[in-house]
This record gives structure tokens, sequence and C-alpha cells, in this order.
């Protein structure tokens, strides 16, 4: 299964996606920002199953939810930038 990774900043930024995405029934978690992702040292993201990717993205862009860079970690454990 491939899991994507929308990464944010800060918590606050992280929690308020995952608030919008949880309201618009989207299962999410709330993680530290992988080191082989991660743009400024640190940072957190918000994990969403491929089923739910694109709904994801749609909800977060039309909620105005800025997040930085889209994820995917491929089976092998290595991840693949992905466009919204």
């Amino acid at each position: 299964m491939y899991v994507y990774f929308f990464t944010f900043r800060s918590v606050t930024h992280a929690q308020q996606a995952a608030s919008t995405l949880n309201t618009a029934g989207i299962p999410v978690s709330i993680l530290r920002t992988p080191k082989a992702i991660a743009v400024h040292g640190c940072g957190y993201s918000v994990q969403v199953r491929t089923g739910f990717y694109r709904q994801a993205a749609d909800e977060l862009t039309r909620h105005g939810v800025q997040f930085q860079r889209i994820f995917c970690r491929l089976p092998d454990g290595s991840f693949e930038e992905v466009s919204a």
C-alpha cells in the first residue's frame, strides 16, 4: 500500500490540515516529517492512505490550507514527490 505525506512547516499547520480532512471524512495521522523528505530540517506531515490522496489534496486546496509538498512512500520505503 502506498502512503502519502503532505508536508507542513509547523505542527499548527499540520493540525489545521488534519482537522479539515477529518471533517471531510478522510482518515489521517500527524507525524514528524521523515528526514528523507524534510525540507528545512524538521517539520510535520499529515499522512493519508492511497484511496484518499486526491480527495485530500482537493479538500486542502478548497479550504485554503497550504502544504509545502506531497510525497508518496513507495513499497521499498523510498519517497517520490508527486503533484496535487
